[in-house]
């Protein structure tokens, strides 16, 4: 590829109020396109990808690539290597003469700000900010960091799990030493909380750190109210024996060794009638013994086992699910499992088990193929058995759903509504879909006969399947009861500026679809053959059409306003930047 040494090799057009153009790969190198009359594609890397595998080069590479919001600066990764590390640039894209500025080398990850005029970025394990004239060192031993997104506040923690607080122009202040993890970040950086010891703190910058709860196992949300959600762990000891029916207590009690019998000989009696009839008593008595043998052994094999499972102790591990109001905590759940937090107000799902009473009979232990305690472990493991109670956390208040067999559960933007689908009837692929009111706790069913795997919720909006063919993943859509398309890709479902674009007809051995676009009224197809796409704040789309697997190109178009438009050729994969990215 011819070397560049200026933008003007590639003259670009001054640009308009950014809406966001299409940022592509060709040829392992990263080109840009304002779309001007003569539709000459901006060269913008020297050496973008390398060597490096597809996958590396065209999702890490390229998706690492920033613009600043007025779309003059872009901030990308040349010369990506091996280890992960990038070379840092910088090109102001609006100037015909301006050339690609490195800013450093052995990049890990960096983060430009939305004027353009800073980046930071991680080198090793030091922290560092560059004004695109010169680097200044925040910190090192720097392991993980979150940083504000004006770039003027930083929390990081070092490799002692230290953590501490930095602000530009100001010196570091420490939060915390001994930290396990950060949980969440107050509005502008003003407080932090974190996990240390097992114990949660809040830390307002400048003031003294305040517990807010003990012995905690995880933190499930945290919410800008103050509120806060996490579980504490229980360990109870149980015998394995309480897992066991031991049918065959009774009959092994009562079982007793007889001696082996004494064979008869014809000497010993008179007639050989006498003898026949001494020996058949004998051979009876003979083979009972051995089955009494028999007996013997495999009671002396469930006494052995009866012995080690009274033994022998089970963890049994328990969560119960807290709630923090901002002054105090309350126990809300004692026992449940895979708590969830639904939205940014406290509502959180969980699931509670309530096991079986029935146990494994000791009389169908196939104890012959017993060889250890760890295979009797396991086929105690294999044959629990649950019922499964599904239920929400609003603040401290709890509510059960009716349904115990639920695949998907969401909830609308206000919190007023959980929608769930749940497969009670025992239908393959298919369940009702139903709607919980949090304000009144009435359930009603919303749909009937949906698929079981797929429901969303966009903009208030109810999204769901119908009549799926599980192999190809396509079926009727529906929003909000109403039957939007036939023969819809499951799968790449968008909501991009208040529409939806999916793909019809989509192939599943070359990826090339039906692109559509539901704006809550009508549907516009947008074109056939599509490979992947995206859509910029305009509206505009940018798609990949004709696409070959075998050399992972396709052709870059773009659609506007109904029409289409040819943008270039060869392109292995595309992003649309703007600064809401």
């Amino acid at each position: 590829m011819k070397k560049l040494t200026q933008a003007e090799d590639h003259p670009v057009d001054k640009l308009k109020p950014f809406e966001g153009h299409p940022f592509y790969v060709k040829d392992d190198e990263l080109f840009y396109n304002t779309l001007s009359n003569k539709n000459i594609p901006f060269q913008v890397t020297l050496d973008f990808c390398g060597d490096l595998e597809y996958e590396i080069r065209y999702y890490s590479a390229l998706y690492d690539t920033q613009i600043s919001e007025d779309g003059k600066n872009v901030f990308y990764a040349d010369k990506y290597n091996e280890d992960g590390s990038v070379s840092l640039y910088y090109r102001n894209i609006e100037k015909t003469d301006s050339p690609a500025i490195k800013l450093d080398s052995g990049i890990s990850h960096f983060k430009a700000s939305k004027d353009g005029k800073k980046v930071v970025y991680k080198k090793g394990d030091t922290l560092y900010e560059h004004n695109l004239k010169e680097k200044n060192k925040i910190d090192s031993d720097v392991e993980i960091y979150y940083i504000s997104e004006d770039l003027e506040k930083i929390v990081y923690k070092n490799s002692d799990n230290d953590l501490y607080f930095k602000q530009e122009g100001q010196a570091k202040v420490k939060i915390d030493s001994n930290i396990s993890s950060v949980e969440y970040l107050g509005e502008n950086y003003e407080y932090v909380v974190y996990t240390k010891e097992e114990a949660i703190y809040k830390s307002t910058i400048g003031k003294d750190k305040v517990k807010i709860a003990s012995d905690v196992h995880s933190v499930v949300a945290v919410y800008e109210t103050g509120e806060m959600y996490y579980t504490k762990e229980t360990i109870d000891m149980v015998s394995w024996m309480q897992y066991i029916d031991d049918d065959m207590l009774d009959t092994d009690n009562a079982l007793a060794e007889i001696d082996y019998p004494s064979r008869p000989y014809s000497y010993e009696y008179d007639t050989y009638e006498e003898y026949e009839e001494a020996y058949a008593a004998y051979e009876k008595a003979y083979e009972k013994y051995y089955e009494n043998r028999d007996a013997i052994e495999e009671k002396t094999i469930r006494d052995n086992l009866r012995s080690l499972l009274k033994e022998k102790q089970r963890e049994v591990f328990s969560y119960a699910l807290y709630y923090y109001n901002g002054d105090s905590e309350e126990l809300v759940v004692k026992e449940g499992y895979n708590y969830e937090s639904l939205n940014d107000t406290p509502v959180v799902a969980y699931v509670e088990k309530v096991k079986s009473s029935s146990k494994i009979k000791m009389s169908s232990l196939d104890i012959d193929n017993i060889y250890s305690f760890s295979d009797l472990e396991y086929i105690i493991y294999e044959a629990e058995d649950y019922d499964r109670k599904y239920s929400v956390v609003i603040g401290e208040n709890v509510s059960t759903f009716e349904s115990t067999n639920l695949s998907r559960l969401e909830i609308d933007s206000k919190s007023e509504n959980i929608y769930y689908i749940a497969n009670d009837s025992g239908e393959v692929n298919h369940g009702d879909l139903y709607k919980f009111n949090l304000s009144s706790k009435k359930t009603e069913i919303y749909d009937t006969d949906v698929f079981i795997d797929e429901l969303d919720i966009y903009d208030d909006n109810i999204l769901y399947f119908k009549n799926v063919d599980v192999e190809s993943e396509h079926g009727e859509l529906y929003i909000n009861q109403k039957l939007i398309d036939y023969d819809v890709y499951r799968y790449r479902i968008v909501d991009y500026y208040d529409k939806l674009y999916y793909y019809v007809d989509r192939d599943i051995e070359d990826s090339n679809g039906t692109l559509k676009v539901y704006d809550g009224k009508k549907i516009e197809k947008i074109s056939d053959d599509v490979n992947t796409y995206d859509v910029a704040p305009n509206g505009d789309v940018y798609f990949l059409s004709n696409y070959s697997m075998k050399y992972y190109t396709g052709t870059l178009m773009q659609y506007k306003k109904g029409k289409i438009n040819h943008i270039d050729d060869d392109v292995s994969e595309l992003l649309v930047l703007s600064h809401s990215d």
